[in-house]
């Protein structure tokens, strides 16, 4: 299982895919390693760019989402492919 923050590339028409490049930036100038990957369709949260980090990381990337507060930030979510497919599912808390 892995973690994604997901952050849309676009709300309204207006374009935001450098909010997600900028956070990436953040979470790896704070030792969390990150790459930028498509959202996951099985989301449900309409295209964009998302932040890939370990799952342990979670807390740490939590931290700097809230410090930071980014107006595209959907929320994090944890993915795995199991039979054949996609599976995603919110991480609240």
């Amino acid at each position: 299982v892995g973690s994604e923050m997901c952050i849309r590339d676009s709300i309204g028409g207006v374009p935001f895919p450098l909010q997600a490049l900028d956070f990436i930036s953040k979470l790896r100038q704070n030792g969390i390693p990150a790459a930028a990957v498509s959202t996951p369709k099985e989301a449900n949260v309409g295209c964009g760019i998302s932040a890939r980090i370990n799952e342990a990381e979670l807390p740490r990337a939590r931290a700097l989402a809230a410090r930071y507060r980014f107006s595209a930030f959907v929320g994090f979510y944890a993915f795995e492919f199991k039979y054949g497919r996609n599976f995603v599912y919110p991480m609240n808390g």
